[in-house]
């Protein structure tokens, strides 16, 4: 009796030791895979040497814009898609050169303004200066009539008509001239309202 009950506990001390072992091989396994797997995963992606070649592609980005990065949105040798907002530029310096755009139009547009106002001034002087040549031209016209009027009627006093004749030739011609005179402030002011008018278009 004394030899079973030696032989059931020798069984269960074996059994015992079974399990121990069981455990102790599924422990080894689990610490393994805990410390095996990162280990493998970063064998497998870091090589040491001393002399060594890298083969590998190398993608370069270039922006349409320069300026300063504002946001950015991937990390190192992350994967990207066609679509995918890499980054955000600092918008502040483009909005300041929209404003100086602005500011820029806004001046073109006083100086276009200020160019049509001209524009107008020149053309109403133009025509100012041509009405007084005009009225000149035709004074001129009336003394000659007058002058002609009185040498028909008084041929007693011809002397004094010729005289006046004279006179009203000199009127005449100093009308003719300042008509010239007229005339060249014209078209000087036409080709300043030609050029003025070039200057806004």
């Amino acid at each position: 009796m004394a030899d079973s009950e030696e032989k059931e506990q020798k069984k269960k001390s074996k059994k015992n030791r079974r399990w121990l072992i069981l455990v102790i091989v599924v422990i080894v396994i689990i610490v393994g895979l805990i410390v095996g797997i990162p280990y493998y995963l970063y064998k497998i992606s870091h090589v040491k040497t001393d002399d060594a070649f890298i083969e590998g592609h190398i993608t370069s980005l270039s922006s349409r814009v320069t300026g300063h990065v504002w946001k950015l949105y991937v990390n190192d040798n992350q994967i990207v898609k066609e679509g995918d907002l890499i980054l955000e530029l600092d918008p502040r310096d483009y909005q300041a050169r929209v404003e100086q755009a602005k500011a820029a139009l806004a001046a073109a547009e006083s100086q276009s303004e200020s160019a049509a106002i001209n524009v107008s001034l020149t053309e109403i002087t133009a025509y100012a200066d041509l009405a007084d040549a005009n009225a000149s031209l035709e004074f001129a016209q009336a003394a000659l009539n007058t002058a002609s009027a009185k040498l028909s009627v008084s041929k007693s006093e011809l002397a004094q008509a010729q005289a006046n004749v004279d006179v009203a030739k000199s009127s005449y011609e100093q009308a003719q001239s300042e008509v010239q005179a007229m005339q060249a402030l014209y078209e000087r002011d036409e080709t300043d309202l030609k050029r003025n008018q070039q200057m806004y278009d």
